[in-house]
């Protein structure tokens, strides 16, 4: 947080505690507003014109009135005296006019930045070397407003309690933070262009609301790269199931996949929705072309372990897939992330090592059925019996993936 902002969030903390004490004299009598004590400005009222009266004097000095006067003061005194014909005569009056006043401050400060903290500006002083004209620097006008307004506050907070107000005005910039967490509140446009500003590559911009429990319940993201599918999908978030909510992926200029959960709804390249062409494993074709492998590997299985015959429990067809495609999209995530480039290309067998493909693609490195690439193939049985036995304890009949990805097991976090 840079200096001007940080005193923003002192301004904004002090024109909040105004508008507390504010309402938390709305409803005292006219002999409370005026009631006199041996503290401070000497009643309530005064306190409030005082403090009105000075945030008005010093937010004019910021802009280069050196001599401001608020409407009912006298000239000589102390600002917010309200000796004069026209002075403040109610309340409501007054709150009108700080309202009015803080759409004021609220404009500097939007405009206010660092560079101008160090700057000079200048008053005549109406108290301490009256008519002398005195030079400041606009960062400590600036936190004297605050200063000035949280002491004041603790001496009308002392009134409150002695004139019998119960329920006394928050004051501490704490409960003003845990007040902004927990109430909702609409983003304005240059707010919702602050937060979209760091939703920077592999970052999500998040929408949240709170349900009837106070629960937070995220409805809508927009994230930049597969970064979020691909953290659901690993190994160790998988108690956490993707959400059934509205996921935008904006994978480059042009470039969006938006989908449900794990259901896809559409993808657009260069500004354009396409009809077909969606991520290659939430085809029909690619799990079908790997039926044949998902068997074996099945039937494997019940041939190594002589207790199988034994077991109720059977593997889903489908956990073979969803098991494959995970590991398989870790692999390819790996490669731009530890700085390898290339394709992964898979081709049907007809066609390769032909002349036309050769012609065509140069392959710097083609896979063949060796210890290495066998490896996925063994992990994955390992993986497979696991989870089966897994599911035979716990007494399932069909072990699905979302069931494995439910399971604590250290063999199966090992694996």
């Amino acid at each position: 947080m840079q200096a001007h902002e940080l005193i923003r969030r002192l301004q904004q903390h002090r024109a909040w505690v105004n508008k507390n004490l504010l309402t938390s004299c709305k409803d005292l009598t006219e002999q409370q507003l005026h009631q006199s004590f041996q503290i401070g400005q000497g009643s309530i009222w005064k306190s409030l014109t005082h403090m009105y009266a000075a945030e008005s004097v010093w937010l004019e000095v910021l802009l280069g009135n050196d001599r401001h006067r608020v409407q009912g003061d006298l000239p000589g005194k102390l600002p917010g005296n309200q000796q004069g014909d026209d002075r403040i005569t109610s309340l409501d009056e007054l709150k009108n006019k700080w309202s009015i006043l803080e759409q004021r401050w609220d404009d500097y400060l939007a405009l206010l930045q660092s560079e101008s903290l160090n700057e000079t500006v200048y008053r005549v002083s109406s108290s301490v070397g009256a008519g002398t004209r005195i030079g400041t620097s606009r960062s400590d006008v600036l936190l004297h407003v605050c200063t000035h307004a949280q002491y004041t506050t603790a001496q009308m907070v002392n009134m409150l309690r002695q004139a019998g107000v119960e329920k006394l005005p928050e004051t501490m910039l704490i409960s003003l933070a845990r007040q902004e967490a927990s109430e909702s509140c609409e983003l304005t446009p240059h707010q919702l262009r602050k937060l979209a500003a760091a939703a920077g590559y592999y970052r999500a911009l998040l929408a949240v609301h709170c349900d009837e429990e106070n629960r937070a319940i995220i409805w809508g993201m927009v994230s930049t790269g597969a970064d979020w599918v691909s953290r659901v999908d690993a190994a160790s978030d998988r108690h956490d199931d993707l959400p059934e909510n509205l996921v935008i992926h904006c994978l480059g200029p042009g470039h969006l996949i938006a989908s449900a959960g794990y259901a896809r709804v559409l993808e657009s390249a260069n500004g354009r929705i396409l009809m077909d062409g969606f991520d290659p494993f939430r085809s029909t074709w690619l799990p079908k072309r790997f039926g044949r492998v998902r068997a074996d590997l099945l039937q494997l299985i019940d041939s190594q372990d002589h207790a199988s015959s034994r077991m109720e429990t059977r593997m889903c067809d489908d956990f073979v897939r969803d098991l494959a495609q995970k590991v398989v999209r870790q692999t390819l995530r790996l490669v731009p992330t530890r700085g390898h480039g290339g394709m992964l290309v898979y081709l049907p067998d007809a066609i390769v090592g032909s002349e036309q493909l050769q012609s065509w693609l140069r392959f710097r490195v083609q896979f063949e059925p060796d210890d290495s690439t066998l490896r996925f193939r063994r992990v994955m049985l390992q993986v497979i019996a696991r989870a089966r036995e897994i599911g035979h304890s716990l007494g399932m009949k069909t072990v699905t993936y979302k069931d494995y990805r439910r399971m604590s097991d250290m063999e199966l976090v090992a694996l």
